[in-house]
């Protein structure tokens, strides 16, 4: 798979959730859940970020671009599967729209958060496996999902997000500071945030598989065209 065709998919997907969220609007003529449509927006940073960090990598641009698109692509990376945990807003009293059509919407939100993540992680997955190995992109990937996982903690429970790194860093420095000092007194937060690793960590992993495999597959076929 192509830069090209993953991230013309995502727009596709991006904008099939955009017409159910106007559809929505239309039909109820109110527009609660207005928020999702900036989380999308927030969703697709990560994947500028990356497409950055790939472009700087093969234009061979020195390393401090590569290291601050990394650390911005790793900072606003989990806004992209945060549009899963959107979920919880399902069935609320002030919902206009019948269940099963907020079922559909949010699940169209939330698949999308997740590939836009996933196609993010996959380019940043191949620039650190290029540069350093495959063990060091996997090893990568699985601190990413682990920071990831802590990132959605902070915003679905503590109502934070990634522009308090920026507007808020004391706040932040803070949080994590009592949360290693104490960490036995948030006994909620380890099975959490060990579900959501896992979880990312299988979904990525199936998109991996997948996206190799056709990646794969358009291979042998342009090379058997060639062959003919």
């Amino acid at each position: 798979m192509s830069i090209v065709t993953l991230i013309a998919g995502l727009c596709a997907a991006s904008a099939v959730c955009l017409a159910l969220f106007a559809l929505r609007v239309r039909i109820t003529g109110s527009d609660e859940f207005t928020f999702m449509r900036w989380n999308l927006a927030l969703a697709w940073l990560p994947m500028i970020f990356a497409l950055l960090l790939t472009w700087s990598w093969r234009a061979h641009l020195p390393r401090a671009a590569a290291i601050l698109f990394a650390a911005l692509w790793l900072l606003f990376l989990p806004n992209a599967p945060y549009l899963v945990t959107d979920v919880v807003h399902l069935g609320t009293p002030w919902a206009t729209a019948p269940l099963w059509f907020d079922m559909a919407m949010f699940g169209a939100f939330g698949a999308t958060g997740l590939l836009i993540g996933y196609g993010s992680l996959y380019l940043v997955h191949a620039v650190i496996s290029g540069r350093f190995g495959s063990a060091v992109g996997w090893s990568s990937t699985a601190a990413a999902m682990a920071l990831t996982s802590v990132g959605i903690y902070f915003g679905r429970v503590l109502r934070l997000n990634s522009w308090d790194a920026f507007t808020r860093p004391d706040l932040l420095a803070a949080i994590v500071h009592r949360r290693l000092t104490n960490p036995i007194g948030h006994p909620e937060l380890y099975p959490l945030i060990g579900g959501m690793v896992l979880l990312l960590m299988g979904g990525y992993a199936l998109f991996y598989v997948s996206t190799r495999a056709a990646r794969n597959a358009v291979t042998r076929r342009s090379i058997h065209g060639l062959s003919r």
